[in-house]
């Protein structure tokens, strides 16, 4: 498979273009439609690092899958920038350190919140 900068934009603007509203057309946008998008591409980047939490923490039950190799050590390092934010707000419970799914909760609240907002 061959990727080229034409290609790869061509499909970003049809994944965004199929997600815009009824009647915005990106070739004439406005300053409201700037902000539906800026919105739109912060919910998409939201849950994907939703995504990438949700693997890391799913590999990591298995215990023959080495951390740090490339694929894994690199998600790792993502991820442990949006948790050490978290790390240390709640106490731990038989031994499990819960401060991860208040950074879920965290995270799931902000991706709610930027999709229910209405620009009139």
């Amino acid at each position: 498979m061959k990727f080229s900068m034409e290609g790869i934009s061509i499909f970003i603007y049809n994944f965004v273009n199929n997600r815009l509203p009824q009647g915005m057309v990106l070739n004439a946008l406005t300053k409201r439609d700037y902000i539906f998008l800026t919105i739109l591409c912060t919910v998409l980047f939201l849950k994907s690092y939703y995504w990438a939490l949700s693997v890391r923490f799913l590999v990591q039950w298995f215990p023959n899958v080495n951390p740090y190799i490339h694929p894994m050590f690199g998600l790792i390092v993502i991820t442990d920038i949006f948790l050490k934010e978290f790390q240390g707000l709640l106490p731990n419970i038989l031994g499990m350190d819960m401060s991860a799914m208040l950074a879920f909760v965290c995270l799931e609240w902000m991706i709610r919140t930027l999709e229910s907002i209405i620009i009139v």
